[in-house]
């Protein structure tokens, strides 16, 4: 097997409850590289034709690449991928954090989930067991006290679950898969797959170690491309800053929010600012980026005026299936993020710390 690998896959089917582990091939792994690799191959081999994106035949696949749990850069992240409720065609999303080096650690390079459960479930792995168990306590409660509940449940801080909340569960298109207090994997309707398995959450926590065919190279590798990605100029250092809230502007100015006339002249300066303070040094670049997050304030600010002017009403149904439009509501990673920045005790950030 090759370096980075754990070599195994876990299979669970929630409508018979089984639960079966197969080895992952050499082949395999060389020919279909990470969790993203991974989970195109095994959906495109045991997916069948025109399922319903939210019927049990539709597989969810929580993966994990060979950096994921070294100390290589991005080696925190893994993949959801699924066939996505929003497109009807492949879907994927991925979240840092610490879930995606545990998974490895309790033994397994991916679980894929197939099937739905009459009644709330969580799926338990453990260094190299598989466990369904009842999660009715859990059904209802966020993604942090769901997280809180099953972390006290086994006395363990050290587990760690990806889990839905109540938006996954009544089947919200744009709703995610939460781990670590606030990381989530936001896109392609993953949590509603999640939630129409009636699979609150996946827990792991495991002991075994990544291996690495060269451990002293490895090293070598992450210190130099650090050092290479803290001098890269333009959106690194964005990213390094401000997160990715950084391509917000950007994001606007595209296209991809639509605010109107006068929003769209908002985006314009703010993209004009990132991109002029780019290429300043200094104090300059620093008052360049502060001008295009303003510009992003006043934004979101006219479009939120905008739509009460109109007497919108709210798109945000607790239908199963509902769907709240880009022109109406940030996605799911910034809706969490306010989320968790009006609650600061809950969410971990500290302003001594900041952001978990």
């Amino acid at each position: 097997m090759p370096g980075g690998y754990m070599g195994k896959l876990a299979f669970v089917d929630l409508t018979s409850g089984s639960v079966g582990i197969e080895m992952l091939s050499d082949s395999m792994a060389r020919e279909f590289i990470g969790g993203y690799g991974l989970g195109v191959r095994m959906l495109f081999e045991r997916q069948a034709k025109q399922v319903d994106p939210l019927g049990p035949e539709n597989i969810l696949g929580l993966t994990a690449g060979p950096l994921t749990g070294t100390k290589a850069p991005t080696g925190g992240r893994y993949m959801a991928c699924c066939k996505s409720p929003l497109t009807g065609g492949w879907g994927d999303a991925n979240a840092g954090g610490y879930f995606g080096s545990e998974l490895k650690a309790a033994g397994f390079d991916a679980v894929f989930v197939s099937g739905a459960a009459a009644a709330p479930v969580f799926i338990w792995i453990a260094d190299g067991r598989i466990e369904i168990r009842d999660a009715g306590r859990l059904w209802g409660l966020d993604s942090v006290d769901a997280e809180d509940a099953i972390q006290k449940e086994f006395g363990d801080k050290k587990i760690r679950v990806a889990c839905i909340g109540p938006a996954s569960e009544r089947l919200s298109l744009i709703s995610g898969i939460v781990n670590d207090r606030g990381r989530i994997a936001a896109r392609s309707g993953v949590g509603a797959v999640m939630g129409s398995k009636k699979l609150k959450a996946v827990a792991v926590r495991g002991h075994a170690k990544v291996p690495v065919a060269d451990t002293a190279g490895l090293g070598r590798l992450t210190k130099a491309f650090a050092q290479q990605i803290r001098d890269l100029p333009g959106m690194a250092q964005a990213l390094m800053k401000h997160g990715t809230c950084g391509f917000t502007q950007a994001l606007v100015a595209g296209g991809a929010v639509w605010q109107g006339r006068r929003g769209t002249g908002l985006a314009a300066l703010g993209a004009a600012c990132l991109v002029i303070s780019l290429a300043m040094p200094g104090v300059a670049r620093e008052a360049g980026f502060q001008l295009s997050f303003a510009a992003v304030v006043a934004i979101l600010a006219y479009g939120t005026a905008l739509r009460r002017r109109r007497r919108a009403p709210s798109r945000c149904s607790t239908q199963p299936g509902s769907l709240l439009t880009t022109a109406d509501a940030p996605d799911a990673s910034t809706t969490f993020s306010l989320r968790a920045s009006s609650a600061p005790e809950r969410s971990g950030w500290s302003k001594a710390k900041g952001p978990p």
